[in-house]
C-alpha cells in the first residue's frame, strides 16, 4: 500500500502546475464487524483524456504533460493496478482535460490477529423505521469490492438488495425484477450508467424506476448534469451513509431510525477459530463455487450459496463456519479449508 500511496501522489504531483490542489482522503468504514478503507487522490492538473485512460495503466506508458516537466519509468499506476488487483480491488479513474483527474479504490482491511481496542468516529447509522414497505435496491458496478461495499450498506440499512456485474447485467435484472431503487456505476462494460438508465427510459415498464448514478467522484459532472442524462439522483464514492439516507428518503419517501453516535470504543473481532478437530464436510462442486467468490472477495455470492445450499451439500457445522469466516471478510482462510475439500 506504500507503494500505491507514493505512485499516486506523485503522479498528482507531476501533472499538476504549481498553485493547483492535491487532495488525498482516507475515510475508514467498519460494516458488521469488518474494517474497509476508501481512498481517493484528487488533483486539479492537467487531466487525461479519454482515449489515454486505458492506456495509463499499461506497463512503460508515458502520457505527455503540457507544459510541466517530469521523469519517470511509466510503471506507477501499472504496479499500482497490479497491487490492488492482488488485494481483491480495484484502481478506478475520474479525469476531464484541463479541470484534474481523481484515482479512487476502496479495500477491506485484514483482521489485526488479536482484539485491539480503538476509539474511532462513527458516522450516524440506523434502519428502516418500522412499518414500512419491504425496499429491494439494485446495485451494478464491474468494480467486485465498490458493488460488495454499497450492496452490504444497504443491507445494513435494512434493503434487500441484487447486484449486477455490469451495464447488461444490470439492464436485465431491472427488467425481470422492477427493482424500488437502482445504483448505476457510470462507467461500466458493455454499457455504461448511462446507456442503461436511456434503456429503461425508452420502456413503458421500466421508465419510473428511479436511478442513481454512482460515480469515483462528482469532479466531471455536477449535479444537473447526471439529471440531464435521465438519472434522478446522484452518490459519490467512498460511500457515505448519509448520501444513501438522502437518495432513499428523497426518492422513496422511506424514514429511518437513527442512532447518533459520537467517539466510541469499538472492538475488532480476532479470527474466527475453527472448531476442535475441524474437517469441512462439504460437496466438491459446492465447495469449487464457494472457493471461486472468495477468490473474487464476493461476500454476497458466498452468504447466498452458502443459505441456498441443501444439507446433503454441507454439514451445519461447516456451514456454521464458514458463514462466520464470509462475515468477517476472512476470504483466504476461508479458501485455505475449502481447499481441503475440494482436493482428494
Amino acid at each position: 500500500l506504500e507503494k500505491v500511496f507514493t505512485n499516486l501522489l506523485s503522479n498528482a504531483f507531476k501533472f499538476t502546475a504549481p498553485g493547483g490542489k492535491i487532495r488525498l482522503s482516507v475515510e475508514h468504514l467498519t460494516q458488521e464487524g469488518a474494517p474497509w478503507v476508501a481512498v481517493r487522490v484528487k488533483d486539479t492538473g492537467q487531466g487525461i483524456s479519454d482515449s489515454l485512460r486505458r492506456d495509463i495503466f499499461e506497463t512503460f506508458f508515458q502520457g505527455p504533460a503540457v507544459g510541466l516537466e517530469h521523469s519517470g519509468a511509466g510503471l506507477g499506476l501499472a504496479l499500482c493496478k497490479a497491487v490492488l488487483q492482488v488485494m481483491g480491488t480495484e484502481l478506478e479513474v475520474e479525469s476531464e482535460v484541463g479541470r484534474g483527474s481523481s484515482f479512487s479504490f476502496v479495500l477491506a482491511l485484514p483482521s489485526t490477529g488479536a482484539p485491539v481496542s480503538q476509539r474511532s468516529p462513527v458516522p450516524k447509522q440506523g434502519r428502516l423505521s418500522e412499518g414500512q414497505k419491504k425496499v429491494l435496491a439494485l446495485v451494478a458496478d464491474d468494480t467486485a469490492g465498490n458493488r460488495h461495499m454499497l450492496a452490504q450498506m444497504l443491507r445494513t440499512i435494512g434493503v434487500k438488495v441484487i447486484e449486477a456485474q455490469d451495464g447488461i447485467a444490470a439492464l436485465n435484472l431491472a427488467r425481470a425484477h422492477k427493482p424500488d431503487i437502482l445504483f448505476l456505476d457510470v462507467r461500466m462494460p458493455g454499457l455504461s450508467g448511462d446507456e442503461v438508465v436511456a434503456q429503461l427510459r425508452a420502456e413503458p415498464l421500466t421508465a419510473q424506476l428511479p436511478c442513481v448514478a454512482v460515480t469515483a467522484s462528482n469532479l466531471l459532472h455536477s449535479r444537473a448534469d447526471y439529471l440531464a442524462h435521465g438519472f434522478d439522483e446522484f452518490v459519490a464514492k467512498p460511500f457515505e451513509f448519509a448520501s444513501i439516507y438522502d437518495c432513499l428518503e428523497s426518492l422513496l419517501g422511506l424514514q429511518f431510525d437513527l442512532t447518533e453516535t459520537t467517539q466510541v470504543t469499538k472492538l475488532i473481532d480476532a479470527p474466527v477459530p475453527p472448531p476442535t478437530h475441524f474437517r469441512p464436510r462439504i460437496d466438491s462442486d459446492l465447495a469449487k463455487r464457494l472457493d471461486a467468490a472468495a477468490k473474487n472477495h464476493a461476500s454476497s455470492e458466498l452468504e447466498q450459496l452458502l443459505d441456498g445450499a441443501t444439507d446433503s451439500e454441507i454439514c451445519s457445522q461447516t456451514r456454521a463456519f464458514l458463514h462466520a469466516l464470509s462475515s468477517k471478510y476472512a476470504f483466504e482462510e476461508l479458501r485455505k479449508h475449502l481447499t481441503r475439500a475440494i482436493q482428494p
